[in-house]
């Protein structure tokens, strides 16, 4: 059978002991893509539905009509309870996948993709366009912008660029490969497109989520490609896996980023023996000491030696001090207890 969905909202304190539940939504459905923000004590549901009914009553912008679906936008009291809302979009589908809250100006910004061209949508550019709305808090539009070609696109991701411009993240079929690639947009403050940037692979390009790190922005996804055409590519086994691409700020060129994982040691608190994992490719050494500064375990680093096993038996207990040091600078640091 056919099973119309609605919102489940649930607030839990820091260990998982549930404090409130709402069922929220219409006699339409209301998908599960989209993000909760949670501003001062109030909290915002982004996301789509078909409904025009009960929590999902705001059709001002098109009154009696019956849409596909529009992007949503509510807000909730701290208790849960609806306190407003509004939508957004066209006569056809227009389907949220995530929202940024914008503490530089107080405003919501959401994305997503539209396939549209009237009402609300406006520049519509063929096939399915990323689409990008910015409200203020109280869900008022203050602009919105397709972006796109001809061919498919779909926004993943926001996040805040340099000033006060925007980085929207996404998909496109308009691509290098067959299967789709990376789609770069930058807004600036008013919407206007003033950069866009489009990369990948041979195969099929999926993009995930994008964040400010370091200088400038790192893009994460999945990929099915063997080399990128810019970029770095991690963990491809043949037919598909995780790619992480550092960009620079400005204009987003992408280059090669170096991961470096934290240290693990377990197990921790240690009692006769404690393992210690450490990142590849780091040459120099790694020590231990107490918490007066007295060496406890010293050893060379190279390509092969990262983990170790140090026994620990007839150290006294106490607190002690992990680190990682290549020529006179310190590049990891850990602790761990003795029992």
């Amino acid at each position: 059978g056919y099973f119309i969905m609605d919102w489940l909202v649930i607030k839990t304190d820091s260990i998982g002991n549930v404090q409130w539940s709402r069922d929220i939504g219409g006699t339409g459905d209301e998908q599960t893509a989209g993000t909760i923000l949670s501003v001062d004590s109030f909290y915002y549901i982004a996301s789509s539905t078909t409904s025009a009914d009960h929590d999902c009553i705001d059709t001002s912008w098109h009154p009696n009509i019956n849409t596909s679906d529009d992007y949503h936008l509510l807000k909730l009291d701290k208790n849960g309870n609806v306190l407003w809302d509004s939508s957004y979009g066209g006569s056809k589908d227009d389907i949220i996948s995530y929202a940024f809250f914008d503490v530089r100006d107080s405003t919501i910004l959401m994305t997503g993709y539209t396939r549209s061209y009237d009402m609300q949508v406006t520049g519509y550019n063929g096939g399915g366009d990323m689409w990008v709305v910015k409200t203020d808090r109280n869900g008022r539009v203050i602009w919105k912008k397709a972006v796109g070609s001809t061919s498919d696109e779909a926004g993943s991701c926001i996040c805040a660029g340099q000033g006060s411009n925007y980085i929207i993240y996404g998909s496109t079929r308009d691509a290098i490969g067959p299967g789709g690639d990376c789609w770069l947009s930058v807004l600036d403050s008013d919407g206007n497109e003033i950069y866009q940037k489009t990369f990948g692979g041979i195969g099929q390009e999926l993009s995930f989520s994008i964040a400010p790190i370091l200088n400038g922005f790192v893009a994460t996804g999945e990929s099915e490609s063997n080399s990128f055409s810019e970029g770095t590519m991690h963990g491809y086994h043949g037919f598909d896996g995780a790619f992480l691409t550092y960009l620079d700020a400005w204009p987003l060129l992408a280059n090669n980023f170096e991961i470096k994982y934290p240290m693990v040691i377990y197990p921790n608190p240690a009692e006769a023996k404690v393992n210690i994992k450490i990142s590849k490719n780091i040459s120099g050494y790694i020590s231990i000491m107490n918490t007066v500064g007295q060496a406890m375990y010293k050893a060379e680093l190279s390509s092969q030696a990262t983990d170790f096993e140090i026994d620990t038996n007839a150290w006294p207990e106490g607190l002690y001090i992990i680190q990682v040091q290549q020529k006179d600078a310190i590049v990891q640091s850990a602790k761990f207890i003795k029992i």
